[in-house]
């Protein structure tokens, strides 16, 4: 197949014999126009993996992470919570790690229906046994997640489940987190019956944070003041008992008291009578 090209002042013309013709400035605009839809299918294609960048990474980097630096307890602010609000504590981890999370409460009803609270901690102190102590709880369910795995710790509630066990004494866990990483923690809460001292902000779900022995001791010091407290009021109990009974009896007992007092007095009288008339028979005087 042969190939002429003709040149004039106007558009150069490319002729194919026994195909095809064209103008050299269609041409150009073609490409222009490949240019273009290339261009579109990129900006496309990079926004759907921005999109999909958030969305996949929207549960790992939407919380901002609480610096656990200080060897002594601190509280988490609010700032640092998510929540979840219409699941109990048998929610799967798997609906938890896909929900979408928000601000603060909504509702001051979950409160009693129960809530979920995720909080992110970034372990650099130095230990990685850490405490976490919650405010007055009588139910608690939590997941932990970080580079060792999943941990998930049982549902507890206040006397029907044992107060002390290898993890938690009463509703203050025992936490891994290994240091200079972060730790995702799904946390259960719940007051049933209501408390109306509970705020909807920083008042259920008030947890301080810091080395197990720290809030391990914290939570025994409470335990021993509150036998010791109990102690003295029982004793003063006992004591103020056995006064208002004393008391009690001797109003009951008091004619039986005065009788016999009356009959003892009256016979010692009348002995020391007795006395001195012997006395007398025998020449002795004595004068009482």
């Amino acid at each position: 197949m042969s190939r002429i090209i003709l040149s004039h002042p106007g558009p150069f013309i490319d002729i194919f014999i026994g195909k095809e013709y064209r103008l050299s400035s269609f041409s150009n605009n073609s490409q222009n126009l490949n240019v273009l839809k290339m261009e579109k299918k990129y900006l496309l294609l990079l926004l759907i993996l921005t999109l999909m960048f958030f969305v996949c990474g929207k549960n790992t980097f939407a919380v901002e992470p609480f610096l656990l630096d200080a060897g002594m307890l601190e509280t988490i602010p609010p700032k640092n919570l998510k929540f979840l609000e219409g699941l109990d504590h048998a929610v799967p981890f798997e609906v938890l790690e896909n929900a979408e999370w928000a601000e603060k409460l909504f509702n001051a009803q979950s409160l009693v229906d129960g809530y979920w609270v995720k909080f992110v901690v970034k372990n650099n102190s130095e230990s990685n046994v850490i405490g976490i102590n919650h405010n007055w709880n009588m139910e608690k369910k939590l997941y932990v997640k970080n580079s060792l795995g999943l941990k998930e710790y049982p549902y507890w509630k206040y006397q029907k489940n044992v107060f002390v066990g290898q993890e938690h004494i009463g509703a203050q866990y025992r936490i891994l987190m290994p240091q200079n990483e972060n730790t995702i923690i799904y946390d259960f809460f719940r007051s049933r019956p209501f408390d109306r001292y509970m705020a909807m902000v920083n008042g259920l779900d008030r947890m301080t944070i810091g080395l197990w022995e720290d809030v391990r001791f914290r939570e025994l010091v409470r335990f021993s003041s509150n036998i010791g407290f109990i102690a003295v009021a029982l004793s003063f109990g006992i004591y103020y008992f056995f006064i208002y009974l004393a008391f009690h009896f001797y109003k009951l007992l008091q004619p039986f008291f005065l009788h016999n007092l009356m009959v003892c007095i009256w016979g010692f009288l009348d002995g020391l009578q007795s006395v001195k008339c012997n006395l007398y028979f025998r020449g002795y005087y004595f004068y009482f």
